[in-house]
């Protein structure tokens, strides 16, 4: 009976450790998860409220539009990673004469630019067939 009792306290006791283990894992998977969707978590502590929302809505939406090879790529750039890792971000030459902060900088306003203009794009194309529609009813 003795032994019965000290095999279950210790089963118990690398349960416990385990669960711990198994959750801290979980939570960093979780994040990472989150954090490669391009989302981020809001914690409203007086609220006792947790939400996740969209980090960059721009670069959400152009990879609903764009070839999905190429959606990885556009949510990637965004990560935290990416953060002062300039040679990740080197596709513009005419930068190289500026500091490392300013060529981030210009780098990430491009890539807003990229998001934007892609944007557009799928909105005027919406638009010519929302055009051609009104011709068709009309």
């Amino acid at each position: 009976m003795h032994g019965e009792y000290h095999l279950k306290k210790s089963i118990d006791q690398l349960d416990y450790f385990w669960s711990n283990k198994f959750y801290d894992f979980l939570k960093e998977n979780f994040f990472e998860i989150i954090d490669s969707m391009n989302y981020e978590i809001c914690i409203f502590e007086d609220e006792e409220k947790v939400i996740i929302i969209e980090k960059n809505t721009a670069a959400t939406a152009v990879t609903e539009i764009i070839e999905p090879e190429l959606a990885y790529e556009v949510i990637q750039y965004n990560h935290y990673l990416m953060k002062g890792n300039i040679e990740g971000k080197s596709a513009i030459d005419y930068v190289k004469n500026l500091s490392e902060e300013e060529r981030e900088y210009w780098y990430d306003e491009t890539y807003q630019l990229i998001l934007l203009c892609i944007l557009e794009y799928d909105n005027i194309e919406r638009t010519k067939k929302i055009t051609e529609l009104k011709k068709k009813v009309t």
